[in-house]
């Protein structure tokens, strides 16, 4: 059933539109189809996070449904084709996923293998699995074995024969479970890469070399630190990161060179509601909306004011206007809050790329706290302009 509210602003204000119209109206524009031929360093890859988990990352559940979810999509939410495996090792359950030292539930890393390999098809854009492995070494060929097995050949082992390592597409890997495996120095061999880095640049500042010499006295001392100590990532598991290697760069890695190890993926990671998720029965609540954009290290943040709902359809009627450099990574989250003593309450949320944001009228879906759809929306109309 429609609001008075909402009807009343769409006789005025929706140029024609209907409730029902708008409805079949997608929030995200139409995108051009996907061309998968550049190579792989051409693409930002849609990732999810503590992929296992279905709410809190305290304390929330976990299920192995979750990667088939994840790989496939939900409703408005686009499908990911990264996802986390955080693997701990239990000597009565042995390798389970879980978020540590927390109060989550868990999976069975096996489980978790086999919902991953259902969910890819032949003809489907390579899965990437960021694993991060808290499994000692040796141990981790039981890891490896439980991946052979559940993925039989989707699991990428061996590098291309019939292309370029740089030039690896998505094409190239359709069908294939791509590991993402957690990439550790061997000490000598970086130090020395360090070390040759500035005489193989003589244009190189003062500055830049006080920079590489700090960089060769740390890999000194991790060799020396590490001399005889096992490494973290067992061979087996470390040669299956044939196209993507992971690891934690620090402070500047944007303006280096990243020298070792080859293929390095780094992980940095309105308006009118309608139907919203309803308080509790018999009570009436206030609401209000916050609009964030996020541009790297810039956010720009607005809300509305509060305003009593009793019906679920509260109308906002406010508007914001943002000014920001065009990119090719700006997020747009808008949140529904419920105003109360204390700290406020989130009661659901969308979160979007800018630069696919249709124009004109639009219900945006929402998503309660756990991540699923509800069957709320929030009404919003959208324009853009661009300066000279």
């Amino acid at each position: 059933m429609v609001s008075a509210a909402l009807n009343e602003y769409l006789s005025e204000h929706g140029n024609g539109e209907t409730f029902d119209g708008l409805l079949a109206k997608p929030p995200i524009k139409e995108l051009a189809p996907f061309d998968g031929s550049h190579p792989l360093t051409d693409y930002f890859i849609s990732s999810s996070h503590n992929t296992y988990l279905l709410a809190n990352q305290l304390w929330g559940a976990a299920s192995p449904q979750a990667y088939t979810t994840a790989l496939h999509g939900l409703a408005a939410r686009a499908p990911a084709r990264c996802v986390e495996l955080d693997v701990w090792w239990t000597s009565k359950k042995g390798p389970i996923l879980t978020h540590g030292h927390t109060l989550t539930g868990s999976v069975p890393f096996q489980e978790a293998c086999l919902a991953i390999g259902n969910a890819i098809g032949p003809n489907d854009l390579p899965a990437w699995i960021s694993l991060e492995c808290h499994v000692d070494a040796d141990k981790q060929p039981q890891l490896v074995k439980i991946m052979e097995e559940a993925w039989g050949d989707k699991l990428l082992s061996l590098k291309l024969e019939h292309v370029d390592g740089e030039k690896v597409s998505p094409n190239d890997l359709r069908g294939k479970i791509v590991m993402m495996v957690e990439w550790y120095p061997s000490p000598g061999n970086v130090a020395e890469v360090i070390i040759k880095a500035p005489q193989d640049d003589s244009s190189s500042s003062s500055d830049s070399d006080d920079d590489d010499n700090d960089d060769v006295k740390e890999m000194q001392e991790y060799r020396k630190s590490h001399k005889g100590v096992q490494p973290k990532i067992y061979d087996g598991l470390a040669k299956l990161g044939i196209y993507a290697n992971s690891f934690k760069p620090k402070d500047g890695w944007l303006e280096k060179e990243i020298v070792e190890p080859l293929h390095a993926l780094v992980n940095i990671s309105e308006m009118g509601g309608d139907d919203i998720p309803h308080a509790e029965e018999g009570k009436s609540r206030s609401l209000y909306v916050v609009a964030k954009l996020f541009k790297g290290a810039e956010k720009l943040e607005w809300k509305t004011k509060s305003i009593k709902d009793h019906d679920a359809d509260p109308m906002f009627l406010s508007t914001v206007e943002w000014d920001w450099e065009d990119d090719d990574l700006v997020f747009l989250r808008v949140e529904l809050k419920e105003d109360v003593w204390g700290r406020d309450q989130e009661v659901a949320s969308y979160t979007l790329l800018v630069d696919r944001l249709a124009t004109g009228l639009r219900f945006w879906p929402l998503f309660d706290k756990t991540g699923m759809p509800s069957v709320g929306r929030l009404l919003v109309d959208v324009d853009f302009k661009v300066g000279a």
